[in-house]
């Protein structure tokens, strides 16, 4: 069969099946291991130059290490490169794309708990010319699963580690190729902890999968099937009083005691199983092909505490707080005694809880545990062409389409001892006692009678499909190499409703039109080789993307109205680098400048001006983001380096941009103005990091040490404290201290950790030409043991418009690990 009928098959193949369609990566010490490998190798290619008449391109002179940092050093300070946190780059796995459509984010829990098995394939930088994506913001990364690309015959490794879970057990089993040409790989992990560094967190999960490759000629078949459930109980933010008056930076108010045994209200869930077919052919020496389809069906969801005409069960409630009581000198003394002699004043009261509901007479809840639910179906699929033309142009080209449908609801989890929850809107209820059909969430089921499993509150659909398209070319030449891209997008998105809400009984239930957004990006990139290992490059963009689902749609729990249709963020970036690779060291520095407008933002919050929950969205957002990276390795000495990465960035809002707040208890829009957000910075990333690292290595032993440091940190906004309305019964000439600190954004502590990595491999047994290994591995994250890292922190939504009192409703906080350790030890051969 011919070439050309062989890419038709293929690609007909790959459109018929289109048609017919915190746990955290980070805390492995064999991610530890591969990081230190990735630094202390040097390039092979960069060591040959001599011998190569025509310098090199950039894209095969060496890695970025610098890559590794970012991910893994300060993961802990919420850092992203650049202030891109909205734009994680593209991911995808065996070929297929995992983005979410619905958030643009990566979906983690997908593959959680078996980073050793998803091996990097290939990554493409920022916007570097890449062969399996067209790219953009971010940096973007190829996973695998494929038993070709795994090493060794079998491992079997046990970690022990006081972070989010205490133990963890894997098995990985690689056939190798028989005869045939098969080629299997089975792989399965445990990880739990009764209670992780957190107090009252714990962590429960269980990964597998399975995936084989069938090679013939030069054709690789790979199938995949994997999933990973695990259930976490997790830890909330606070103010910084209830840290004082637990004496602990590691307050969590999310969990108490029942029965003598702790309890955590809010509780993650995820199992989204995954499969895989991927199709990779050679057809020549200037020919390749990538086809890839997958699909993920599962759910993922969230606990919290629900209550009826009750006092509010969260004890970190600002009104149980001794600060509320500062004018009452009494009351504030003895309940300042009272958490003192028993701080478990500040946990859930489960045994209360059970004892309220079981006192009603009527069997009806006053208090329960509802569980937020998003239940995906998901249809990815991919495919990519390379074809080097001559020695001097290479054709990229790509098509993916991505199907998604995610059901939201909500889902009873526990009635606490009582026999039902009513599923009524109580906010609504208190404003309007007698109208009993505006108060109902299910109009055609009216005062619903709701029992552990069933849906209550709300129920909808987001139905999207995604195409993309792009080409890229690529060309060569002795001193010089450029690209060019393009892509063209087209996405359709539908709301569909599966309640009629009893406030917006015209709009909330059935399917809503389409909305269709045809959007384009281009980018363009040159390098000028000084020599085989000096390059000097540019690279520009101008890019759209269509606004998410949850930017679009005012509040699509209760109704399907939607802002503006044609918002489409427009982004232009330009970056130039300089790069030199030397047998002995490496270096890249880099500046760039973005500028991004017709951004959006969306927040749900408590509104203590309507007493009720409510949602903003931002929309018409300028940000501007603007820097240097450096990086440096040095191997000075025979199994020893030195590595330096250092960016100074600045990453701010330039506008003036739009809020429209809503509530679910109230059609109307409460508020629609401008906010003054002009020069605030991104919020909680570091602006300006330091990394220093000095590494050893000699056989199958080596330590690593890292000195990190990160400065110009900010907490996150509230954009209501910055409208007229908010601000306009303070007179700022007389009240001028109250005016400045209303409209102050905090700026975040510096700091500063010291990470230590080592390892040990030991030869326990030849038999053959099969090796035994025993591998010792361990990590150790901020040995100083510093407890005042701020991991992140925001403003309340909370707004004291009375007094304008800001120690009413202060800044909350989550605080970075104090001294945290892994430690692993594996078989292998």
């Amino acid at each position: 069969m011919g070439t050309k009928s062989q890419l038709l098959i293929v690609f007909l193949f790959l459109f018929g099946v289109i048609n017919a369609q915190d746990t955290s990566l980070y805390n492995k010490v064999e991610e530890g291991w591969q990081s230190y490998v990735n630094t202390v190798e040097m390039d092979q290619s960069a060591l040959s130059q001599e011998e190569n008449p025509s310098p090199s391109s950039l894209l095969i002179a060496g890695r970025n290490y610098a890559l590794n940092v970012y991910s893994f050093s300060f993961f802990n300070v919420r850092y992203h490169q650049r202030g891109y946190e909205n734009f994680p780059g593209r991911t995808y796995i065996n070929g297929v794309p995992i983005n979410s459509l619905e958030s643009n984010n990566v979906q983690f829990g997908l593959f959680s708990g078996m980073s050793n098995v998803f091996k990097v394939e290939e990554t493409s930088e920022q916007l570097a010319a890449s062969d399996f994506t067209f790219g953009g913001l971010g940096n973007h990364f190829l996973l695998s699963t494929s038993p070709t690309n795994q090493k060794n015959k079998l491992r079997i490794s046990y970690t022990y580690s006081n972070r989010n879970y205490q133990h963890r057990l894997a098995a990985t089993y690689n056939s190798g190729f028989n005869k045939k040409g098969w080629n299997y790989l089975v792989s399965a992990n445990t990880r739990y902890s009764k209670e992780g560094y957190y107090p009252g967190s714990y962590y429960n999960g269980f990964a597998a999968l399975l995936s084989v490759d069938k090679k013939w000629r030069k054709n690789l078949l790979s199938f995949a099937v994997w999933f990973s459930d695990f259930e976490t109980g997790r830890q909330s933010p606070a103010v910084k009083e209830t840290f004082e008056l637990t004496e602990s930076n590691y307050y969590n108010p999310q969990w108490g005691y029942q029965n003598g045994k702790s309890r955590n209200s809010n509780v993650g869930r995820s199992f989204l199983p995954t499969g895989t077919i991927r199709y990779q052919a050679k057809f020549s020496e200037k020919t390749l092909l990538n086809s890839a389809v997958g699909i993920t069906i599962g759910k993922v969801s969230n606990t919290n505490m629900e209550w009826y005409n009750a006092p509010d069960p969260r004890p970190d409630y600002y009104r149980y707080l001794p600060s509320y009581y500062k004018n009452d000198v009494a009351q504030y003394t003895q309940l300042l005694e009272d958490i003192s002699n028993n701080k478990n004043l500040l946990q859930i009261d489960w045994d209360k809880l059970y004892q309220i509901n079981q006192n009603q007479t009527d069997g009806r809840a006053l208090y329960a545990l509802g569980k937020r639910v998003a239940k995906m179906m998901e249809m990815n699929s991919a495919s990519t062409l390379s074809v080097t033309v001559n020695p001097f142009l290479e054709l990229n080209t790509g098509v993916e389409l991505q199907i998604s449908n995610q059901r939201n609801y909500k889902e009873m989890d526990d009635l606490l001892g009582a026999k039902y929850w009513t599923n009524i809107n109580a906010f609504i209820e208190r404003d309007n006692p007698s109208d009993i059909s505006t108060i109902q969430n299910n109009l055609d089921q009216p005062n619903q009678k709701i029992v552990v499993g069933e849906k209550y509150g709300y129920d909808y659909i987001f139905s999207t499909q995604k195409f993309t398209e792009w080409f890229q070319a690529n060309f060569k030449k002795r001193k010089w190499d450029a690209y060019a891209g393009i892509e063209f997008t087209a996405r359709q998105l539908k709301r569909t409703g599966h309640v009629r809400n009893g406030l917006f009984p015209n709009s909330s239930l059935g399917k809503d039109p389409t909305l269709t957004n045809l959007n384009w990006n281009g980018k363009v990139g040159l390098t000028y080789k000084l020599d085989g290992r000096q390059y000097i490059y540019v690279n520009a963009a101008l890019m759209q993307q269509p606004a998410m689902p949850n930017i679009l749609y005012v509040s699509p729990a209760t109704r399907s109205f939607r802002n503006d249709s044609t918002i489409v963020l427009q982004l232009k970036t330009i970056e130039l680098g300089f790069v030199m690779n030397t047998p002995k060291y490496k270096m890249r520095m880099v500046g760039y400048f973005t500028s991004i407008s017709r951004a959006g933002e969306f927040r749900y919050f408590y509104d203590d001006i309507h007493q009720s929950f409510a949602s903003y969205r931002m929309t018409d957002i300028s940000r501007k983001h603007y820097g240097v990276e450096m990086s440096f390795d040095w191997n000075f000495v025979s199994n020893w380096t030195y590595s330096l990465v250092s960016n100074i960035s600045k990453s701010l809002y330039n506008n003036r941009p739009r809020l429209i707040v809503t509530s679910e208890t109230n059609a109307d829009v409460l508020l629609d103005e401008r906010v003054y957000l002009k020069n605030y910075r991104i919020a909680n990333t570091p602006q300006a990091i330091v990394h220093n690292r000095f590494g050893y290595r000699n056989g199958g032993k080596f330590l690593v040490l890292d000195i990190n440091s990160f400065f110009d940190r900010w907490s996150g906004l509230n954009p209501i404290k910055r409208t007229t309305t908010a601000l306009q019964d303070i007179n700022p000439i007389i009240q001028n201290d109250v005016y400045v600190n209303t409209l102050k954004q905090e700026k975040l502590p510096n700091g500063h950790t010291l990470d230590l990595f080592g390892g040990y491999s030991i030869l326990i047994k030849q038999h053959r030409k099969t090796y035994y290994y025993i591998d010792f591995l361990i990590s150790g994250n901020n040995l100083l043991d510093n407890k005042k890292i701020v991991s992140y922190a925001f403003e309340q939504m909370r707004l004291d418009t009375k007094g304008y009192d800001l120690s009413k409703f202060p800044n909350k906080y989550s605080y970075a690990m104090g001294r945290n350790y892994s430690i692993n030890v594996s078989f292998r051969f």
